[in-house]
């Protein structure tokens, strides 16, 4: 499943999506989501960046977070998800880890506003399950909650996408 979100602003097109992975992703293990930005501004070259979100469990059930930048293959994080669930500091230091201007200032932005939105599912769907124990129906569970869940984290991250192009009207 792939969600996508375009703006278009003064001849630059903007766009920001969410391919979901496998429609099996509990059999395959594991959830991956590819959330990818772009830009094309006239005259210039097409600006595009990705980041490849995992979430596995771990031969006990924990689940496991982490975040790979494309182009480039740079792991950006590889932590507990109970590590996510602890407090802002570690979604924080995710965050700022995406080189925003090294990408693009608008691109950068895109990228942290859809991450921020799937670690924001992420620790909803922990934070809605009665038991809090880690194992692998735990992890299914918050997998499956993710998934089902993508139409409001799509939503979420047009909302900030929209902020992080209107901060590009101002530099345009």
């Amino acid at each position: 499943m792939t969600t996508r979100h375009e703006f278009v602003h003064n001849g630059s097109a903007y766009a920001l999506s969410f391919d979901w992975g496998r429609d099996d992703f509990i059999q395959a293990g594991a959830l991956g989501i590819v959330i990818e930005a772009s830009v094309v501004r006239p005259g210039r070259e097409p600006v595009v960046a990705s980041l490849a979100v995992n979430v596995t469990p771990d031969e006990e059930g924990a689940l496991w977070f982490s975040v790979t930048l494309q182009p480039g293959d740079v792991e950006l994080a590889r932590l507990p998800v109970s590590e996510l669930l602890g407090g802002e500091n570690a979604v924080t230091r995710i965050l700022d880890r995406i080189p925003v201007q090294a990408i693009d200032p608008v691109l950068g932005c895109a990228l942290r506003g859809g991450l921020s939105a799937v670690i924001d599912q992420l620790i909803g769907c922990w934070g809605d399950r009665p038991d809090k124990a880690f194992g692998f129906e735990t992890a299914w569970s918050v997998l499956a909650c993710i998934r089902d869940n993508g139409g409001k984290v799509g939503l979420k991250a047009s909302a900030r996408f929209l902020k992080c192009v209107s901060i590009d009207l101002f530099e345009s």
